[in-house]
């Protein structure tokens, strides 16, 4: 098998995969097996920092996600695969790794592989819902007191003011790309968004309940975990 690259900012995680026992390469893959699809990346990375190693939790997962794609691949060995990718790890950050850490990090990359299935529904998942565009990831609205006054307006006199609402919303198109839209609103509009929020958690519920029991649905059930 052809050498595989593995870019550089991973290579620490593939370091840390090679030190893990067997206990928490048990601990990793139970996780993985039963990890929610939509889960953040934040909360996986805070399991595996508890849970797997606390110092490394982060390029461990890092580095799973830079080699899941590779056992896409319909037939492919995963014990080859395992050793191909070790061997691209020595050849390219590795040179002086130890032959026992090489054959710990060829089994455990293997077991791995055996327990990928969630990354990869969520990883397409997530492809699916960037392919829609900019993707709404926080929302704050921010309401403003706004005075009104003229040049013949006296300090006695009733003031006069407007609600300003501003919708913040905070988007990113890929992993890495970061938006903030700002809207004014007045009275109006927010009653509208309310409407159509209403409209649009109403239908949810109705396909739940139509198709609930014959297709998994992630991100209704991802919206009904968090209430």
């Amino acid at each position: 098998m052809k050498k595989i690259r593995i870019p550089e900012e991973v290579k620490t995680g593939f370091n840390a995969i090679s030190k893990l026992d067997a206990s928490q390469i048990s601990l990793l893959c139970n996780y993985l097996d039963k990890m929610p699809i939509m889960a953040e990346n934040k909360e996986i990375i805070e399991y595996f920092e508890k849970y797997i190693d606390k110092d490394n939790g982060r390029d461990i997962f890092f580095a799973i996600l830079s080699f899941a794609h590779l056992s896409d691949s319909e037939g492919v060995n995963l014990e080859e695969l395992a050793f191909s990718l070790t061997e691209s790890y020595q050849h390219l950050w590795a040179n002086n790794i130890t032959e026992e850490d090489k054959k710990s990090l060829t089994t455990n990359l293997a077991e791995i592989f055996n327990h990928l299935d969630k990354i990869q529904i969520r990883r397409n998942a997530k492809d699916l819902l960037y392919d829609e565009g900019l993707i709404l990831t926080n929302s704050q609205i921010i309401t403003d007191i706004r005075l009104l006054s003229n040049e013949s307006s006296t300090k006695d006199s009733n003031n006069s003011a407007i609600l300003v609402h501003h919708l913040h919303l905070f988007c990113q198109k890929n992993e890495g790309d970061k938006e903030k839209v700002i809207v004014a609103l007045d009275i109006s509009d927010l009653k509208t968004l309310k409407k159509n929020i209403e409209s649009a958690l109403e239908r949810i519920k109705q396909i739940s309940e139509n198709y609930g029991s014959s297709i998994n649905f992630l991100n209704i059930i991802e919206n009904e975990n968090n209430g």
